[in-house]
This record gives C-alpha cells, structure tokens and sequence, in this order.
C-alpha cells in the first residue's frame, strides 16, 4: 500500500516483553483479557495510511503491506508511544487531588481538570507522585494486522475521517457529497459544542485526501438524517 491508502483493517497489538494485549479489534480477545470496553465497536476499523491516524511504526509497516494481507510488526519506543521521561513524573500536594474530589490511590489512573492523564505511584505525607507518562511508553510493542482491502468510494472515505475524529459519536454523523462539496451533518444537540479547531482539521482532511472536494461544510440535522446517519457509519 501506500501513503494516503484508506484501508481497513483488524489488528492485536501487545507488550513484546510480556505478551500482554493492550488493544485489538476482536471482541472476544479484548473480553479474554479483561480490556473490553463497553463504549467500543469491535471488528474491523478503516484509517488513512501515513495520515497519524495509528501509531507511527504501525504506519510505516502498512506502506509494506498489500492491500489483503497478514502480517506481524515489532514498533520501537520511539515509533509507539515514546521513551519515557522522567520529568513527567511529578510530586503534587494532596490538597490538589482534594480540590478534584479524587481520593489518591497508588496504581489508579486519574484525569485531572485539565484532561491530562497519569498513574498514581504514591500517596503519603501530604504529596502524591503521578506519573504523566503514556502507560506504554518506554515499551517495544508488538502487532498482528491483517488488511482486508483498500477503500475507493469518495463518501466512504468522508465517513472514514469523521469516525476517525468523532469517535464514539460517529454512529450520529452523516455526510453527503455533491459536485465537489462535502456537507457533514450532526445532531443539533451537540453542533454548536464542536470546536472550530476539530471542524478544521477534518475539512483538512477531507479536502487532502478524498479526491475531487473543494468545499466542506457542517451542519445541524433534520431529523431523517439522525436516524439514517447509523446506517453509513463505517466500523
């Protein structure tokens, strides 16, 4: 394949050192080792490869797959989620974590107020120690892949980038394309709470990727959109 390639895809990606699974695509897998999450869609996923939209190492060893093949892939630290860095581990007063009405507890991940994620090393005397490292940095993954084709349809690949950026709410997304302009449709409900910066970067890539639009737009749906939109959702 090659860069800019919309492909779907199945993959178990896992710890090379201990073997432990830390995301796959297969339902089964994901409940045998307890990382089932009940707001995920499992089976097959579609991305644009060499677009960010996978860990990098994962995305150069697509550029060396075909479009409807099996293949294993070791990523380094550096192209997985980084070596880690000591200073982003920190000592914090308790009095903070009161004021976010958490109680700290050694091994618990936590998001703080402003949306940054860590692992609680210790709590003692007033201070506690998080550490704001990726949980998999500093680890050689490994992954299994297999591609099951490469994505043509211009309106496909419009229903690939919106569920790529709106994740769990992709299923309430519609779109439609029309002499070169892409209109995406969402529920009026959470229009005016998408932020410009996010309307951006998929007008971006839209217009990048998908041959032919000159024009995106976005807009509040009509109630025959919000319950078609499902239907178009790519997994």
């Amino acid at each position: 394949m090659k860069k800019g390639d919309f492909v779907k895809l199945e993959y178990t990606g896992r710890v090379k050192d201990t073997k432990e699974i830390f995301d796959t695509t297969e339902e089964s897998l994901a409940k045998e080792n307890n990382i089932f999450k009940e707001d995920t869609k499992y089976g097959a996923v579609s991305i644009i490869v060499g677009a960010g939209y996978v860990v990098s190492g994962l995305d150069k060893k697509l550029l060396e797959v075909d479009a409807n093949a099996t293949a294993k892939a070791d990523i380094s630290q550096e192209d997985g989620f980084g070596k880690r860095d000591a200073s982003l581990i920190k000592i914090m007063p308790s009095a903070h974590f009161q004021k976010e009405k958490i109680v700290p507890v050694p091994g618990q991940y936590i998001t703080l107020g402003n949306n940054v994620s860590g692992k609680i090393l210790s709590a003692s005397s007033g201070r506690v120690r998080v550490d704001f490292n990726h949980p998999l940095a500093g680890k050689i993954l490994e992954y299994e892949i297999k591609t099951l084709g490469i994505i043509t349809a211009p309106k496909e690949k419009i229903n690939v980038i919106t569920g790529f950026y709106f994740g769990g709410l992709k299923e309430k997304i519609a779109s439609s394309l029309s002499e070169g302009h892409a209109d995406i449709s969402m529920p009026k409900e959470f229009f005016k709470f998408v932020p410009d910066d996010l309307r951006k970067k998929i007008e971006n890539d839209i217009k990048k990727h998908v041959e032919g639009v000159k024009e995106v737009s976005f807009s509040e749906q009509d109630e025959k959109d919000t319950q078609t939109a499902a239907k178009e959702t790519p997994k």
